[in-house]
């Protein structure tokens, strides 16, 4: 791989790093919000779906991560 490239790659990882940092305080805020739910109103819907978030950003964070550390891999 050229210098170019893998300068570029620099870059997005470093992006990407930020774009993670963002994604995980954004699932801990839903995570807090969904914890505090009391327990009268976890059978509803707004506490299922909150509950959805959680899971999917859950799963695009693990993604993120795992891109991430391909990008590192691949410019060593």
């Amino acid at each position: 791989m050229n210098n170019k490239r893998r300068s570029d790659l620099q870059r997005l990882s470093s992006q990407l790093e930020q774009i993670l940092s963002e994604l995980e305080a954004i699932q801990g805020d839903e995570e807090n919000s969904r914890d505090s739910t009391p327990e009268n109103l976890w059978n509803t819907e707004r506490y299922e779906q909150s509950e959805m978030a959680c899971d999917s950003l859950g799963e695009a964070v693990d993604g993120l991560s795992s891109v991430i550390e391909n990008i590192s891999d691949t410019i060593g």
